[in-house]
């Protein structure tokens, strides 16, 4: 079974993370339990150095569900 990682760029995203964060959690939630996608199926966020709360929200995210990677990096411009 094919494993999708959704690679989600983020810099500045506070306010449409607090949207689509949900939003994503539910769909690849529902491609696994339909059997179209593997259970190590993930979200991957890689916040760009935003200087809003961006990271805390992802952050909180992975807290909750484990299908949720993040990687943090200095602004890359």
């Amino acid at each position: 079974m094919a494993v999708l990682y959704i690679v989600i760029p983020c810099y500045n995203e506070q306010d449409v993370l607090e949207i689509t964060g949900p939003m994503f959690v539910n769909k690849i939630k529902n491609l696994i339990n339909e059997k179209r996608i593997d259970e190590r199926s993930c979200i991957l966020y890689v916040n760009d150095g935003s200087t809003d709360n961006s990271l805390s929200v992802i952050k909180e995210y992975a807290s909750k569900y484990s299908n949720i990677k993040v990687i943090h990096q200095e602004n890359a411009g």
